[in-house]
């Protein structure tokens, strides 16, 4: 067994220990014996259990949303170095799953508005909760697909764009069963060669009004080349692919203005 099933086991322990009812499993009656069976067998601890950590909270989790990663935190941390002393009074977290970006930027900025876009209506409801779970008074959520809100003039045209994209190429060999069966192909598939989406929402912005725009998006470990030439070939400046923890191209930067 690896060490992430013992540290995934002893939270299954300690939940059912402290008594505590697992929130984000369908079933109200799931007993810990059942919960050790899913997990066995492929189910995420985070769905079995309903929340996940990011940063020093916890955020509630649901089957049908992305579960939050470390990675996503250094995007937060990599956007945030990025614009330095600007002070940007509108951030967009495009795609927001649990809403855990938008309520830490919400944290970082308190002067800030905060808006996301996300056409899932479980993302919705689950980044709902967590905004009344954090008491986040400075968030707005909208569930719409997020390139009809630029097409109609929606999306902010100053500030900071913050985005966990789908990227993934879902014929790559190296994506864990666990992510490939349980978690949703809405916010994973990436399109062609996993930079589809990508590519149409870096076109779109660039075509769309807007003044001095930020951008920080998460992409997958191979693709810093090409996100690189796609956003240099769309017009956007000081462009920078940043690696994550584990030294692999993980964050593209670059502004609009």
């Amino acid at each position: 067994m690896d060490p992430n099933s013992y540290q995934d086991l002893a939270l299954i322990d300690a939940y059912f220990l402290q008594g505590r009812a697992p929130t984000g499993t369908r079933r109200a009656d799931l007993s810990y014996e059942a919960a050790v069976q899913q997990y066995h067998e492929g189910m995420p601890v985070a769905y079995l259990l309903g929340d996940a950590p990011f940063f020093d909270r916890l955020v509630f989790v649901a089957p049908g949303v992305l579960i939050p990663r470390p990675e996503t935190e250094g995007l937060v941390q990599a956007a945030c170095t990025y614009i330095g002393a600007v002070s940007v009074t509108h951030i967009a977290d495009v795609g927001y799953g649990t809403g855990c970006i938008a309520l830490e930027m919400a944290r970082r900025f308190p002067n800030a508005s905060i808006c996301g876009w996300d056409i899932s209506p479980i993302a919705y409801q689950t980044a709902q909760r967590n905004c009344q779970k954090l008491d986040s008074e400075t968030v707005t959520l909208y569930r719409q697909d997020v390139f009809e809100a630029i097409a109609s003039g929606s999306m902010i045209q100053s500030g900071l764009i913050i985005s966990n994209p789908p990227y993934v190429n879902m014929q790559d060999s190296a994506l864990a069963k666990t992510v490939q069966n349980y978690e949703p192909r809405i916010a994973l598939d990436g399109g062609d060669g996993g930079l589809a989406w990508i590519q149409k929402f870096l076109m779109n912005m660039a075509s769309a009004e807007h003044q001095q725009l930020f951008f920080a998006l998460e992409i997958g470990y191979d693709q810093g080349q090409r996100v690189r030439d796609m956003m240099t070939y769309y017009g956007y400046k000081h462009i920078q692919i940043n690696s994550d923890l584990s030294g692999q191209d993980r964050y593209a930067l670059g502004q609009l203005t």
